[in-house]
């Protein structure tokens, strides 16, 4: 979690789905992230990461140390313009807290 504020601190323009824990909500807030939560009628299960608008992360993968460091997991970064801003404009729809 960390790293994810000290990566928008530095002023990387990232917007992330982070799992619904109101402690990582609540550090994330504070320290000026924006974060996205589904409605309950509709759960996007991915993780995405869209960084300047270029750099998508995107997989099933939750980050947390269990899944990055003892699960067989999977993602991809994908770098494109287009891609990006396509996620970007599916990332509106969800509400902003």
């Amino acid at each position: 979690m960390d790293q994810n504020i000290t990566f928008w601190k530095k002023g990387k323009k990232g917007k992330e789905i982070e799992s619904k824990s109101r402690k990582a909500y609540e550090l994330l807030k504070k320290n000026g992230v924006p974060v996205y939560y589904d409605s309950k009628d509709c759960v996007t299960h991915s993780k995405v990461l869209v960084i300047d608008g270029y750099i998508t992360i995107l997989g099933s993968t939750n980050w947390t140390y269990s899944a990055l460091k003892k699960n067989h997991e999977a993602s991809v970064l994908i770098k494109s313009h287009r891609v990006a801003e396509a996620f970007l404009e599916k990332l509106k729809m969800i509400p902003k807290y």
